[in-house]
């Protein structure tokens, strides 16, 4: 190997700080000559470690394999202390770069199985979701089509002129579904809640919200027992509901 070759070779080492200093003032020097082929050297060498913190996205590396990554820098610490070798060797030079190359495909595989554990887990609750969305949908298709369900159109009311709904109502489960679409969505503090109206008394259903479409699907259930005629009303009021209605109705229908 040439002079000239060494001095390539310690531009990696002088990237990486991995030089001693006599390594390095002799690096630093032959530099200060201006000696083109090893400053082209030197800026490739920088390329490739810059390069280095953004092969991956950035994940934490287990305890074990953390801990024993600093005894090994304590070992290499430790023997450096004993012997420290006045020419730079080829072997020497590239074990940073071998080291760290080593630790991008141990964190690189970590990192794919852990997104493939990812992946099958986001599989897993997407498929229990859809086959609980299929359950619901089915129990709602089975109460609207059931002999006992009631249907009630309720129309918009006041400054909600434009809203509509459909209640179904199931006595026997003491049930309610409402349907409702084009209902503007309440100011910040104020809430929709649902009432049952049966023989002049107001029964409260529950409270719910639409989404920015103003549609909304809600499913009161285990509501008190009921019997002849019955009007189902929507109105405003202060946010978690209240025992009897207060704000102005938007929705009604007998």
């Amino acid at each position: 190997m040439s002079e000239h070759e060494k001095y390539e070779e310690l531009a990696a080492g002088y990237v990486l700080g991995a030089l001693d200093e006599h390594d390095r003032h002799r690096f630093e020097f032959h530099l200060a000559g201006g000696c083109e082929q090893c400053e082209t050297s030197l800026r490739e060498a920088r390329q490739v470690t810059d390069g280095l913190g953004f092969a991956l996205k950035p994940m934490a590396p287990r305890k074990e394999v953390r801990a024993k990554l600093f005894d090994r820098i304590r070992l290499d610490d430790q023997a450096a202390e004993v012997t420290e070798p006045s020419e730079p060797s080829r072997r020497g030079l590239w074990a940073p770069l071998a080291l760290a190359a080593s630790l991008l495909l141990v964190v690189g595989l970590s990192y794919q199985v852990y997104s493939l554990y990812q992946n099958i887990e986001t599989e897993r609750m997407s498929r229990r979701e859809a086959e609980k969305k299929v359950a619901q949908l089915q129990e709602s298709f089975n109460a609207l089509v059931a002999p006992q369900t009631r249907t009630i159109t309720l129309a918009g009311q006041g400054q909600a002129s434009g809203a509509q709904a459909k209640a179904f109502i199931d006595p026997a489960q003491r049930r309610i579904f409402l349907y409702v679409y084009n209902l503007p969505p309440t100011p910040p503090g104020k809430t929709y809640q649902l009432w049952l109206i049966v023989e002049g008394t107001p029964v409260s259903a529950g409270i719910f919200e639409v989404n920015p479409d103003g549609s909304a699907r809600f499913d009161a259930q285990r509501l008190q027992p009921f019997e002849g005629p019955i009007t189902v009303a929507v109105t405003v009021e202060p946010a978690g509901g209240v025992p009897q209605p207060t704000g102005p109705m938007v929705l009604s229908g007998t």
